[in-house]
């Protein structure tokens, strides 16, 4: 079974791997440069 397989089904799907990324992130930064996205980041005020 592969650790980014969150529920279970067999199958590690698009949103299982986006969270996974975000998981092996160690800083923001690296999220945005692994994921190429920074919605998972609210705006800091």
């Amino acid at each position: 079974m592969d650790w980014m397989d969150f529920n279970r089904d067999g199958e590690v799907d698009g949103f299982e791997t986006y969270v996974g990324l975000q998981m092996l992130a160690g800083s923001r930064q690296e999220a945005i440069a692994l994921t190429g996205d920074d919605a998972f980041y609210p705006a800091l005020p």
